[in-house]
């Protein structure tokens, strides 16, 4: 799959706080942590709306099963995060995550990213 149009969007504009940092880097950590203990329901209720319903659709199956036939190859804590307004860009080692402000808090938008030399990153579970 290619990066979502908010993937792109998100190189693009500006703006960033340490507490927004910190924010994103804890629901990514938590993500990963809740992927590794194999807990669907917890990675899930993590993952943006319009993100968890293209698991379902990806899958033929609740997010919370689908989840797991993706191979994230995220691994130990976030290295950097990037805020910019409501997007951030999450780097961890073996992977790039996107995460989006939403009135519930920041979700992940798309994980399992790797850049692609002249192109946008290519996301494991991401929108479209």
């Amino acid at each position: 799959m290619t990066a979502s149009a908010s993937v792109a969007l998100l190189l693009v504009l500006a703006g960033c706080s340490s507490t927004s940092q910190a924010d994103v880097e804890r629901v990514v950590s938590r993500f990963y942590g809740a992927y590794s203990d194999r807990d669907g329901p917890a990675a899930c209720a993590l993952l943006a709306p319009a993100t968890r319903q293209a698991v379902v659709s990806a899958a033929g199956k609740p997010c919370s099963a689908g989840l797991f036939e993706e191979k994230l190859a995220g691994t130990g804590q976030p290295t950097t995060a990037s805020v910019y307004g409501d997007q951030a860009q999450v780097r961890m080692n073996g992977d790039t995550v996107f995460v989006a402000r939403f009135p519930v808090g920041w979700r992940v938008v798309a994980v399992g990213c790797t850049r692609i030399r002249g192109k946008p990153y290519q996301c494991e579970v991401e929108v479209g």
